[in-house]
C-alpha cells in the first residue's frame, strides 16, 4: 500500500544518526588539530544544522545542497585521517547520502500514491462495467418488483456502510492525532534537554579539568535523556504512520460504497425505465458497458506502463541511494562498528518499508486486476488483463522478498550494536517491531542474543560519549 512519509517521519527517522554524530563531535582521535579535524568539524556543523531538534524543517532543495557541501567536504579527507577520524568521515557521509536518498524515497511514496489513484479508478470502471452487465440482464428478462425491492436494500445497505466506514476514519484520525500531539511532546523535552546540555557544557568553559568533570557528566546525563525523548518522539510517529493507512483505506472504502450507492441508485432509475422500455434498455446497457471496457483498458495499460516506467526507475533510484549510504555506513565498521551498525540497520529499514509499501501497493493492484480478469462478465481485453495482473503478482512477490531481506539486514545490524543503558532500550523497541514485520512478511525469526562481556568487547556508544567528555574536559 502505497503512503506518503512526512518530513517530520523522514527527520525523527534519523534518531540513530543523530547520536552517531553527536558522539562523532567528541571522538577522541576526531580532535586533535591536523588536516583532517577541521572538514570533520565543518561536515559535522552542517549535518547537525540540518538535524537540530526544534528546528524549521529547509526546503528539499537547500538541504540537497547542504547535504551534497558535506560530502564534498568530506570526499577527499576520507581515509587521509586517523582510524577514528576515518570511520567519523564514513559515519558522516553516510548521514548526508542518506538525507540525499530521502527525496528518492518521497518519490516512490507518491508514484505509490498515483498507482493507488488508477487503481481506484479501475475499481470504479470495473464496479460500472459489472453492474452494466448486470442490469442488461435484468433487462432482458425483466420482472421490476422484486428487482427494485432489492436494490432499495442494498442502497439502504450501502449507506449504513458508508455511516461506518466514515466513523472509523473519525477514530483513526483521532489516534493518529493523539499519538503526534505525544511525539511531539516527547520532541519538545529532548529539544529542552538539548538546550539545558549545551548550557552545562558552556560553564566549563573557564573551569579547571577536575571542577569542569561533575559538569561533563551531567551534560552526557542531559544527551542520553535527550536520545531517550527523541526515540520515544519517533515511536510515536512511528505507531501514527503504521495506522494512518487506515484512514486512506476507509476513505476509499467510503468512496466505493459511495459509487456503489449512486450506481444502485441509478439502477433503481434503470429498473423502472425497463418497465416499458424492455429489450431497447438492455440494448443501451450493452453499448454503455462496452464504453466502460474501453476505459477499464486505457487504465490498466496506465498502470502497467507506471509500473514498468516511473515506479521501476523511482524505486532503482531510491536503492541505490540508499546502497550507497549504506556502503560508506559499511566503512566505519572496522574502527566504530557499533556506531556503522546503528547506521546500516537505519538504512536496512528505511529501505524495507519503501520496499515493503511498495509491494503492498503492486499486490492491492494485482487483487483488482485478479478480480478483473475473473470477473463473472469476462471483458474483451480478458487476456490481456490477465498477463497484467500476473506481472504485478510477480513483481510484488520479487518486491516483498526484498523488503524481507531488508528488514533481516537491518535487524541484524541492529542485533550487532554494542548500545547500553536506556539508548538499548529504544533500540530493542525498535527491533520488536521490525522483528514483527519480518513475521509478517513470512521471515525467519532471529537467534537467540548471546551475552558478549564488556571486557572483550568494543566500548558500548552510551559509555563512549562519556569517556568523551571527560577527554574534552582534561584538556
Amino acid at each position: 500500500m502505497s503512503r506518503t512519509i512526512s518530513h517530520a517521519r523522514n527527520a525523527g527517522a534519523r534518531i540513530s544518526a543523530v547520536i552517531l554524530l553527536a558522539g562523532l563531535a567528541v571522538m577522541p582521535g576526531c580532535l586533535e588539530e591536523d588536516e583532517v579535524s577541521p572538514a570533520l568539524k565543518e561536515a559535522s556543523s552542517i549535518l547537525e544544522a540540518l538535524g537540530a531538534p526544534g528546528s524549521g524543517v529547509p526546503g528539499d532543495d537547500f538541504r540537497e545542497r547542504e547535504y551534497r557541501e558535506a560530502i564534498n567536504i568530506l570526499r577527499p579527507i576520507a581515509s587521509s585521517g586517523s582510524d577514528a577520524q576515518n570511520a567519523a568521515a564514513a559515519l558522516m557521509m553516510s548521514r548526508a547520502e542518506f538525507g540525499l536518498a530521502e527525496p528518492k524515497l518521497k518519490v516512490v511514496t507518491d508514484i505509490d500514491a498515483q498507482l493507488y489513484a488508477l487503481v481506484s479508478a479501475l475499481r470504479a470502471e470495473y464496479t460500472e462495467w459489472s453492474s452494466l452487465n448486470s442490469l442488461a440482464e435484468t433487462a432482458e428478462a425483466f420482472d421490476p418488483a422484486p428487482e427494485q425491492a432489492d436494490i432499495n436494500t442494498k442502497i439502504q445497505e450501502r449507506e449504513q456502510a458508508i455511516t461506518e466506514a466514515q466513523q472509523s476514519a473519525e477514530a483513526v484520525k483521532a489516534r493518529v492525532a493523539e499519538l503526534e500531539a505525544q511525539a511531539k511532546e516527547a520532541s519538545d523535552q529532548a529539544a529542552a534537554l538539548r538546550v539545558r546540555e549545551q548550557e552545562v557544557r558552556n560553564q566549563t568553559a573557564t573551569l579547571s579539568a577536575r571542577d569542569a568533570l561533575p559538569l561533563h557528566e551531567e551534560a552526557a546525563t542531559l544527551r542520553r535523556e535527550a536520545d531517550a525523548f527523541e526515540v520515544t518522539a519517533e515511536t510515536f510517529l512511528s505507531q501514527a504512520e503504521t495506522i494512518r493507512p487506515e484512514i486512506i483505506d476507509q476513505d476509499l472504502e467510503v468512496e466505493r460504497l459511495t459509487q456503489q450507492r449512486d450506481l444502485l441508485v441509478a439502477s433503481a432509475q434503470e429498473v423502472a425505465a425497463k418497465a416499458v422500455e424492455g429489450r431497447d434498455v438492455a440494448a443501451d446497457l450493452r453499448e454503455q458497458a462496452t464504453q466502460t471496457a474501453t476505459r477499464i483498458n486505457n487504465l490498466v495499460q496506465q498502470l502497467e506502463s507506471m509500473r514498468t516506467g516511473e515506479a521501476q526507475s523511482a524505486i532503482d533510484e531510491a536503492k541505490s541511494s540508499l546502497e550507497t549510504a549504506a556502503s560508506s555506513a559499511g566503512r566505519a565498521r572496522s574502527a566504530d562498528r557499533s556506531g556503522s551498525q546503528l547506521a546500516t540497520g537505519e538504512i536496512q529499514q528505511a529501505m524495507g518499508t519503501t520496499l515493503a509499501a511498495h509491494a503492498s501497493t503492486l499486490r492491492h493492484a494485482a487483487t483488482i486486476l485478479d478480480q478483473i480478469a475473473n470477473a463473472r462478465a469476462p471483458l474483451p481485453t480478458q487476456s490481456t488483463i490477465s498477463s497484467v495482473q500476473n506481472s504485478f503478482a510477480g513483481a510484488a512477490d520479487t518486491t516483498e522478498a526484498e523488503a524481507l531481506e531488508a528488514f533481516i539486514a537491518a535487524r541484524d545490524a541492529f542485533d550487532g550494536s554494542s548500545v547500553r543503558g536506556e539508548a538499548s532500550d529504544r533500540i530493542d523497541t525498535v527491533k520488536a517491531e521490525i522483528a514483527q514485520t519480518i513475521e509478517s512478511l513470512g521471515g525467519p525469526s532471529a537467534e537467540p542474543e548471546q551475552e558478549v562481556p564488556a571486557d572483550i568487547d568494543e566500548p558500548a556508544v552510551e559509555n563512549a560519549g562519556d569517556e568523551a567528555a571527560a577527554e574534552d574536559g582534561g584538556e
